[in-house]
């Protein structure tokens, strides 16, 4: 059976809204509760800021793959004239680019997340 109701979407405030179009041509909350719907999305990640006792900050940015900025920054300080290393910037850049590896064929694995619809009056 072909499905014969017009839906639309949007985001507002950080929050995805769905609606049916409705019988008299107007746009109402969806009717069918048992719908399956799959979205595809990407996000970056928050920026990391300097924490303090108080405030520490934290980030979006999976844990395991953490290392990769500690072994950038280090290969960076190798390449510094004042501690020039290429041999020892070269070894860090390729633990960072191992990781970034792992961490791109992470981002392409399906980490399915479950919604709930619900509906809202307008």
């Amino acid at each position: 059976m072909a499905l014969t109701k017009k839906y639309a979407w949007w985001t507002e405030r950080a929050r995805l809204a769905l609606v049916e179009e409705g019988g008299t041509g107007g746009w109402q909350s969806p009717t069918t509760s048992d719908m399956t719907i799959r979205i595809l999305a990407s996000a970056k990640a928050t920026d990391f800021g300097v924490a303090s006792d108080e405030d520490a900050t934290t980030s979006a940015f999976p844990p395991q793959f953490h290392k990769a900025i500690v072994y950038w920054v280090i290969a960076e300080l190798y390449r510094d004239p004042r501690n020039l290393d290429l041999e020892m910037a070269e070894y860090y850049m390729k633990e960072y680019d191992k990781i970034v590896k792992m961490a791109k064929h992470y981002g392409k694995r399906g980490n399915i997340g479950f919604g709930q619809i619900r509906g809202q009056q307008f």
